[in-house]
């Protein structure tokens, strides 16, 4: 059995999901404790208003944290990529939302931020074992939707926003069609969901990005590329307990559900 194999029968799986997702609040939370290292993993709901609850939350879950590891080797892991210093807390969830506020909170005190996501390459060749190219990139492309919507105003027009994704990325190698030019993704849109491409049908793309419903007509891609990346996240916390480091993850609300068995039984 391969590690990524090791892991995904350890974590739950989206199956499990009804049954293992009962009673955990929005902000689940959990913690790890050995000796004098630990592991918080923090839920969260990607609001970009300051005045979500999950901030107040994340800024007292976060203080325990230092707290208790003041002094030692510590690290925040965020989900999307490393973020930018912001000026202020509100900038930073308007930005950012969670991730560029723990960014700037551990900014402040010295520790490094870093995001532990698969190489694109390796997670495109995981799922497109059982999907489709056009099923692979409309979900990456109604993730990008979803994130327009989520902006809060001013925002750039749809058009101008996803312009930037539209091209080819010559950095990537050998991934051909990593842009998502808007034409080709109507046409993809009205082939899998048979009816005409709408940019603000906010609920829709909502839908379209949960691995967690199965009315989403994605859901079954959706859950591939979920269950690929919480693998690698898995895999890389475990690298970091390994070299003694402290750890306080931010991701979003499922990840900490799915992967908690798996980083409490490899975390010993």
């Amino acid at each position: 059995m391969d590690k990524i194999e090791q892991i995904e029968n350890l974590m739950y799986s989206y199956n499990d999901w009804s049954r293992v997702a009962h009673g955990k609040g929005p902000n689940y939370c959990f913690e790890i404790e050995k000796n004098d290292q630990i592991l918080f993993y923090f839920g969260a709901n990607h609001s970009r208003d300051i005045n979500n609850l999950q901030y107040e939350k994340l800024r007292k879950y976060w203080q325990n944290f230092f707290e208790k590891t003041k002094g030692l080797d510590s690290i925040v892991l965020v989900e999307g990529g490393t973020r930018q210093v912001h000026e202020n807390e509100e900038l930073a969830a308007r930005r950012d939302s969670e991730a560029g506020f723990i960014t700037l909170l551990a900014n402040r005190v010295g520790i490094v931020t870093n995001s532990p996501e698969p190489n694109p390459l390796d997670e495109r060749r995981y799922v497109l074992k059982n999907f489709s190219e056009d099923e692979l990139d409309y979900y990456y492309f109604s993730r990008l939707v979803n994130a327009w919507h989520s902006m809060l105003e001013p925002k750039s027009s749809f058009e101008k926003y996803i312009e930037r994704y539209s091209q080819k990325k010559p950095e990537i190698k050998n991934w051909k069609d990593y842009g998502f030019p808007l034409k080709k993704m109507r046409e993809v849109h009205q082939k899998i969901l048979k009816s005409d491409f709408a940019q603000n049908d906010k609920e829709l793309f909502s839908l379209l990005v949960n691995p967690t419903k199965k009315e989403n007509p994605l859901y079954q891609v959706v859950r591939a590329t979920s269950t690929y990346r919480n693998i690698f996240v898995v895999q890389e916390i475990e690298k970091l307990w390994h070299d003694n480091k402290n750890i306080f993850v931010v991701y979003g609300g499922a990840h900490p559900i799915l992967q908690e068995p798996a980083l409490r039984t490899l975390l010993k």
